[in-house]
C-alpha cells in the first residue's frame, strides 16, 4: 500500500533539483526561494506519493499554495513519476488531495491552452497540443470542471479550471 505524506522543505527541495525540470517546462518554473518563503508563512504545502512511510523516493508530488482568507487553493505543481504512468495512481492520488488535504476549499488549477502555441516550435505544436488536451482530459476525468476563465502567467497562456467538493 503506497502511502501520502505531507513533505518537509528539504523534500520538496529535492524534488525541486532533481525531477522539476523534467516534469514542468522552465518557463514554469518559480524560483525555489519564492516557494520557500511561501512555505514559511504557511501558504504553501507539498504533498507525496511514497511506497512506505519512510521512503526518500517520491512517486507523485502535489504543491499547493493556499491563502486561506481568499478561501481557495492553486494546485501548483502535480506530478507522478514516469515509472507510474498510465497505472491510475494519478488519479487516486488527485483524489486523495482533494478529499483528504483541502479540507473542502476549492482547488484552482490552470492547464496550459492547447489553442494557444504561438510560443511552440512549429514541429511540436501537434505534440504539445495533444499533450495538453490529455492533460485536461485526467482532471475532466477526476471531477474537475472547466472554466471559462483564461491566464497568463509569466507569457503562458493558460485555462483556468476549478474542483469544489460539492460539485
Amino acid at each position: 500500500k503506497m502511502v501520502i505524506r505531507r513533505q518537509s522543505l528539504e523534500e520538496m527541495k529535492e524534488i525541486y533539483d532533481g525531477m522539476l525540470s523534467g516534469h514542468f517546462p522552465a518557463d514554469e518554473i518559480k524560483p525555489f526561494w519564492k516557494i520557500k518563503d511561501s512555505y514559511e508563512k504557511g501558504e504553501y504545502m507539498g504533498y507525496g506519493l511514497y511506497r512506505h512511510a519512510e521512503d526518500r523516493e517520491c512517486l507523485a508530488y502535489a504543491w499547493m499554495c493556499s491563502i486561506r482568507d481568499e478561501n481557495w487553493i492553486l494546485l501548483d505543481y502535480y506530478a507522478v513519476t514516469e515509472k507510474l504512468r498510465g497505472r491510475g495512481m494519478g488519479s487516486r492520488f488527485l483524489k486523495h488531495l482533494f478529499e483528504e488535504c483541502t479540507e473542502g476549499i476549492p482547488v484552482i488549477i490552470e492547464v496550459e491552452d492547447p489553442d494557444r502555441l504561438e510560443n511552440i516550435p512549429e514541429d511540436r505544436r501537434e505534440e504539445e497540443r495533444e499533450r495538453r488536451l490529455r492533460r485536461i482530459s485526467f482532471y475532466l476525468r477526476n471531477g474537475v470542471q472547466e472554466t471559462q476563465l483564461r491566464a497568463r502567467v509569466f507569457q503562458v497562456p493558460y485555462n483556468i479550471m476549478i474542483y469544489k467538493q460539492d460539485a
